[in-house]
């Protein structure tokens, strides 16, 4: 059944011209011309979108308040096609007033419609929105109506990706509630970063972004609805089950999903904020795996067009652009690509604002990516120029700004693309509920210990006569590499603390050796005694018992794991017991125990409460891990609590497509 349009529109010119351009896209086009008539056909039957223009009775802002004011109108796409040309100021306070999806200015560009169209309404979102977006959708407005946040604001003097940002600085863990007009979206955060978000637009269903993305039909999708209402099981579930769509396709659209979630956020001109300060584990963990710097630069290239951002910029057009000198923001993960990389390069601090954005040839894309560097702290603006800090201008002469510029910007994709989500291929694909984190936490804790007996040149890799340019330069090219962002949303607390500590040992090294008189007392130090301070913490002060900690926890967890797969179940339990006394924090050594206790006395009551309890630890330290997920559904079935281990197996397979136990003790249950 194809989507209608109610279009109201007096003049037939344009009437012909919208009508043309909906229909040859696959729109159905209900045609009005009066007020009434509009209002009394809109409320007779359903309609995926409104276009309002020219009306030959009434007021077409006064026809949009009504259709917005009946309980079918709340969140219907409507665009107003203006006539009037109306002054900018009068058309954002509309657009904001009304939650307007698009205003049309003639003369009109198909495209200009078609894109939020194609974005809001095909297929409709009523019609394939599956039960738990409806319950999600009934969550957000019921929490949104008794939420009271210790931390509010307002989204128009503080944009999304500043308060994103701000979250980031502050490690936030709570909830964030963001309203805008009826749209409502709440946010779980975890030490600032997000790691659930939950919204009231049913436009953001799975189903939507499956159909639309062509993984499956929308007969599919249709059926697969009808067995979510008969088995109860999630649609991610249900169509890996009918065999519609594989792992890897799931799991991308699932993190497609949590994306535009996200990155809609970045479009709302207005609204208000509320943030509640708690320990607050979601069930619903968010696959995302990018820092927050490269988040917030999607996220404005997606949703923030030039208009929207020179306003934000132009009273600092003539301060000066340096890079950070604090390397834990200088050095953030935005995901740079090569043309955005070049433009940074070139930032020596002798560049002021204005003559960056108009160093290229899109004027857009420099202000996008020149509100990010700002936004995220990774540069800052100066009143004065300064000292270039880049090691590659110290000694060669100051690039010629056309040398800057020399690849084109590549193409911006208003959408998110399963392009913005690493490949998986059928190979590479992991197989059960392994995570992979062991192999991580290993290297990490060798490198650290490693560095325990080198001094400060030998970690940096330099010789101890380098100068100060070859310090800089191996400093930079470690910090890239070594940066927490690299491994701050891994599900390992471990890795987590360990990259931490690795890049504070870098930047201690070159603290020191870029100051001269601490380098020579340094240097006096490690000449004199070069055993006492190999032996000594010098280079990483009060890391090495943690590094052997980590070593010792994950031989033990290795140990436990391998008796589990021998079904030596309670040697398993007390190697796994060890290693979660050496690391408690540890998710996955939590999981595995609980599986251990699990298997050793599967019929113990008091075992049972003790385990479920831990996995729950577990699921709240490594929200996207599948494994405590999969192993509370065992302890349910054990317990023979079926519901509940039917939405544990629902929770396992969300984080994990590829979790094939979960799978199939879904199809037995």
């Amino acid at each position: 059944m194809k989507p209608t349009i109610l279009l109201v529109e007096r003049d037939r010119p344009t009437r012909k011209l919208l009508t043309g351009i909906l229909e040859s896209e696959g729109f159905s086009v209900s045609l009005e011309v009066d007020s009434r008539d509009a209002s009394r056909i809109f409320a007779s039957q359903p309609f995926q979108a409104v276009l309002v223009g020219d009306i030959g009775c009434g007021d077409p802002i006064a026809l949009i308040e009504t259709i917005r004011g009946s309980p079918q109108g709340e969140l219907i796409p409507i665009f107003l096609v203006d006539h009037q040309q109306r002054p900018e100021a009068l058309r954002s306070r509309l657009v904001d007033q009304l939650q307007l999806s698009g205003w049309l200015e003639r003369p009109i560009r198909s495209e200009q419609l078609l894109e939020p169209l194609r974005q809001q309404v095909l297929p409709h979102p009523g019609t394939l929105a599956d039960p738990d977006s409806r319950r999600e959708q009934q969550e957000v407005e019921q929490g949104a109506r008794h939420f009271t946040g210790a931390i509010q604001g307002s989204l128009d003097t503080k944009p999304f990706p500043e308060l994103l940002v701000e979250m980031q600085r502050m490690a936030a863990d709570g909830t964030l509630l963001l309203k805008s007009g009826r749209h409502k979206k709440m946010i779980t955060l975890r030490e600032g970063y997000p790691i659930a978000i939950k919204s009231n637009r049913l436009s953001e269903c799975l189903g939507r972004i499956l159909v639309r993305a062509q993984l499956i039909s929308e007969q599919d999708c249709e059926r697969s609805l009808e067995r979510m209402r008969s088995s109860g099981h999630r649609q991610g579930t249900v169509l890996l089950d009918m065999g519609c769509i594989s792992p890897q396709s799931l799991k991308k659209a699932l993190q497609m999903q949590h994306q535009l979630k996200l990155f809609d956020l970045f479009g709302w001109q207005t609204g208000e904020y509320r943030f509640k300060p708690e320990d607050a584990p979601s069930d619903e963990a968010v696959p995302l795996r990018s820092s927050t710097a490269a988040l917030v630069l999607k996220g404005i290239k997606k949703r923030l067009r030039g208009e929207r951002i020179e306003p934000w910029l132009a009273d600092r057009l003539d301060r000066y652009m340096l890079p950070n000198p604090d390397p834990v923001l200088r050095f953030q993960d935005m995901g740079l690509d090569e043309w955005e990389d070049l433009q940074l390069s070139a930032l020596d601090g002798r560049c002021t604002l204005a003559e960056f954005l108009n160093r290229g040839s899109d004027r857009e894309r420099m202000a996008q990516l020149a509100y990010a560097l700002t936004c995220t702290g990774m540069v800052v603006l100066s009143e004065h120029p300064s000292e270039p800090l880049d090691p590659d201008l110290d000694d060669e002469p100051e690039p010629a700004p056309s040398s800057r510029t020399v690849l084109p910007p590549p193409p911006i994709q208003e959408m998110p693309s399963f392009d913005d989500v690493p490949d998986m291929s059928e190979d590479q694909a992991p197989q059960g509920p392994s995570t992979g984190l062991t192999q991580v936490r290993e290297r990490l804790a060798l490198q650290i210990q490693d560095w325990q007996a080198k001094d400060y040149y030998e970690i940096l890799g330099v010789d101890r006569d380098a100068s100060r340019t070859q310090i800089r330069k191996a400093f930079f090219s470690m910090a890239k590499q070594y940066h927490p962002d690299r491994n701050k949303h891994s599900d390992s607390t471990q890795v987590r603390a360990l990259a931490v500590e690795l890049f504070q040992g870098i930047c201690k090294a070159q603290e020191v050796l870029l100051d001269e008189k601490r380098r020579a007392a340094y240097t006096h130090e490690i000449e004199q005694h070069p055993a006492d301070a190999c032996e000594s913490p010098i280079a990483l002060p009060g890391t090495a018992e943690r590094s052997s900690q980590a070593l010792e926890a994950e031989l033990l967890f290795r140990e436990g794991r391998q008796a589990i797969g021998r079904e030596e179940y309670h040697l398993a339990k007390e190697r796994l017991a060890q290693a979660v006394e050496l690391c408690p924090d540890e998710g996955e050594y939590l999981a595995e125990w609980g599986l251990a206790a699990l298997r050793a006395e599967p019929s113990n009551p008091a075992v049972l409460s003790a385990v479920e309890s831990q996995l729950g630890c577990a699921a709240s330290l490594s929200p996207n891990l599948d494994t405590p997920h999969l192993y509370l559904g065992y302890c349910h079935l054990a317990a023979g609590k079926a519901d509940s281990a039917i939405e544990e197996f629902e929770k396992a397979l969300a984080r994990n497509p590829y979790c094939f136990e979960a799978l199939q003790e879904l199809r037995k249950l």
